[in-house]
């Protein structure tokens, strides 16, 4: 039964997914670059090094955009405020995609910008509002109405209630596959303190949602 259980709460975990975006939470990009050379003619070389630019980030954005808006989400529970942090993820990935171009895995790069972006927000809510930080995330997840519908109540309630840095590492792990090594760049910290990190926030979310399996 306890195995049955388990595989369980994975399966849901693995199959979370965030809601719809709204027309007002909805990213959008277009690289400065453009807006800054659409009104002069460039030369052929320049063009063509500024098309090469655009195409890498392109590519980035596109392959990357839904990943980092969801994973956002989840760490944050508020739509408008990973919209805004996707926007700035991928600012910050156009002002270095020189560097990101020649990386064997720029993914790994907007990961660990996502994660900083989302742990430094939750920080600064905490200051601002001088409360604990669970508190202040269910209370953002339950007054969004389309939240409640697109997910399952109880694997929501239950990731709000890890530690941010649990809660980055699991749904990084369990959500999008990355390896223990992905998810310790992502974190800052090594592939070993990943895997610890993971068994424990596995554990937790586990505790955490068989008891409230076992509620209802």
């Amino acid at each position: 039964m306890a195995a049955m259980i388990t595989v369980r709460w994975r399966e849901n975990l693995a199959r979370y997914v965030y809601p719809w975006r709204r027309a007002s939470c909805r990213v959008t990009w277009t690289p400065f670059a453009r807006l800054a050379t659409a009104s002069r003619p460039l030369e052929s070389d320049t063009q063509s090094a500024e098309q090469a630019r655009e195409a890498n980030f392109d590519a980035l954005f596109t392959g990357m955009e839904r990943s980092i808006y969801g994973y956002l989400w989840r760490m944050l529970g508020d739509q408008q405020a990973a919209a805004d942090l996707t926007q700035e993820t991928f600012l910050r990935a156009w002002r270095h995609i020189d560097k990101l171009s020649s990386y064997a895995s720029p993914e790994a790069w907007l990961w660990r910008v996502a994660t900083n972006l989302a742990l430094s927000e939750r920080r600064r809510r905490a200051v601002r509002r001088s409360e604990p930080l669970d508190d202040a995330s269910e209370r953002l997840a339950a007054s969004d109405p389309s939240m409640r519908l697109a997910i399952h109540d109880q694997i929501h309630a239950t990731l709000l209630k890890l530690t941010p840095q649990l809660r980055a590492a699991l749904t990084l792990r369990e959500v999008y596959g990355l390896s223990f090594e992905e998810v310790g760049q992502a974190l800052g910290i090594s592939p070993a303190s990943a895997r610890v990190t993971l068994s424990r926030a596995r554990e937790q979310f586990r505790q955490r949602y068989q008891r409230m399996e076992a509620a209802e």
